[in-house]
């Protein structure tokens, strides 16, 4: 598949469960300063963009062993 799930750049911070889809930290890119629609400020700490794990995008990359170890022994 190539959902966020099984790429190598998704982190997983909220596992699936029956009621709820999955969601984490897509890590392609360095975080962004996100800015608030309500204020012209930027925020204090960057973030990575959070992600469902059924989301996808143009820059998929499949997960390598050691990267889905990783990510399985952190959940």
């Amino acid at each position: 598949m190539t959902q966020c799930l099984s790429c190598q750049f998704y982190h997983v911070e909220q596992p699936a469960t029956e009621r709820s889809i999955g969601y984490g930290r897509c890590r392609r890119r360095p975080p962004q300063f996100p800015q608030s629609k309500q204020s012209r400020f930027r925020s204090e700490f960057a973030v990575f963009p959070t992600v469902a794990d059924t989301d996808w995008c143009g820059e998929f990359r499949p997960q390598d062993a050691e990267s889905r170890a990783t990510c399985e022994s952190a959940s």
